[in-house]
């Protein structure tokens, strides 16, 4: 058992004392003297604590327990993995073995490269990539499987503008290239940084498909247009193939046309994102397709990611479980059986009261005519 001893060392300042780990270790069966190069107890047993954290990791997986994150992530990437935000983790990490990894340092690297991104940020680019390097790791057996906490992203329903907006921004707009790049995006769902970086040499248009090669998910896709939209993009004047097919060469420029647009229409500004992506999934949900064909038509690559619209999918499969048809449905929607000797009842009983009513009045009547003659 390793345990902690003091021990007086000679120092260039004089004599002091300095804690040392000595014993077997109940792991690996090692023997140990090491100085945890510490004068307090509380360091000197946080020492111990990783020493036998690494000692567990090395008995369970070998040496191969005690590599780094910078090699993980470099057998990770020949893997085939995404290199995508690895840069700042292992720039933090890179040096630190994979056994010795905390969640406080990766509280570390949130706090120090992203101090203002929110939790679905730290997700995405800290968290997620640290993960898939991680369960690397766990499938070469370098470490054992663990599921890093993260933090939790609150649920909400994306703020999603109607068709009338669209009309609105589309009236709005100066020329032919920001209208064809707006309707792009809303009728085919892709992202304002794939829109401006389509080439005319990339439109088809007699097959109406333009081919995205520079994706988010870095897989090349064929988006099928509509023919309206295809015609305006067909419409659209270039000469050179390799030109922008829109005119635009970055985002941030189409964005500032669309928040131009906004104000000269007197209306509040919707991001490209959610004129384009989301409207995009709210009509196509609206036509009675499902999440998981809203996943392929508009490139998402999990099913995770659609089901921030699952509440569109809800409202049109409710309307259809309404209104579905049956002959059942026509029986019932008719008298009941057992009610009708109930309603021919009443229908008796109505004009029996109809017929004393009638017979009261004329009686009556019938006096007053009585009285009068008198």
């Amino acid at each position: 058992m390793l345990k902690l001893s003091q021990r007086k060392v000679d120092t260039a300042r004089g004599p002091t004392k300095v804690w040392y780990i000595k014993g077997v270790c109940p792991f690996t069966g090692d023997k140990f003297y090491r100085s945890t190069r510490c004068h307090l107890k509380g360091d000197a047993e946080v020492v111990l604590a990783k020493v036998l954290r690494e000692q567990k990791e090395k008995a369970q997986h070998g040496d191969k327990g005690t590599r780094n994150f910078g090699d993980a992530v470099v057998q990770y990437l020949h893997h085939g993995g995404e290199a995508r935000f690895l840069t700042p983790l292992v720039e933090a990490l890179g040096d630190t073995q994979l056994g010795r990894i905390t969640d406080e340092d990766l509280t570390k690297v949130c706090r120090k490269v992203y101090p203002k991104a929110g939790p679905g940020t730290l997700v995405r680019q800290v968290y997620g990539p640290f993960q898939a390097v991680w369960n690397w790791a766990a499938g070469a057996t370098w470490v054992h499987d663990h599921k890093w906490p993260k933090p939790q992203v609150p649920k909400r329903k994306p703020v999603i503008p109607d068709e009338s907006y669209l009309v609105t921004i589309l009236k709005a707009l100066t020329n032919d290239y920001q209208k064809a790049a707006l309707l792009f995006m809303s009728f085919s769902g892709r992202r304002a940084s794939e829109v401006v970086s389509i080439l005319v040499k990339h439109h088809d248009p007699v097959g109406a498909t333009v081919l995205i090669g520079d994706t988010k998910n870095d897989d090349p896709i064929v988006v099928a247009l509509p023919t309206f939209v295809n015609s305006v993009l067909s419409a659209l004047p270039h000469k050179d193939p390799d030109a922008c097919l829109f005119g635009y060469s970055s985002r941030f420029s189409l964005t500032n046309a669309i928040k131009r647009a906004a104000a000269r229409a007197k209306t509040q500004y919707y991001s490209p994102h959610k004129v384009g992506r989301h409207l995009f999934a709210r009509r196509f949900l609206a036509e009675g397709h499902t999440l998981r064909e809203l996943m392929d038509a508009g490139g998402w690559r999990s099913y995770g990611a659609v089901m921030i619209y699952a509440h569109l999918e809800k409202k049109g499969v409710h309307k259809k479980v309404r209104d579905v048809q049956s002959p059942v449905r026509a029986m019932l929607e008719g008298p009941r059986p057992k009610f009708k000797k109930r309603i021919r009842r009443l229908k008796r009983r109505k004009v029996v009261e109809a017929d004393i009513q009638e017979t009261s009045a004329v009686e009556v009547q019938s006096c007053h005519s009585l009285i009068d003659s008198d």
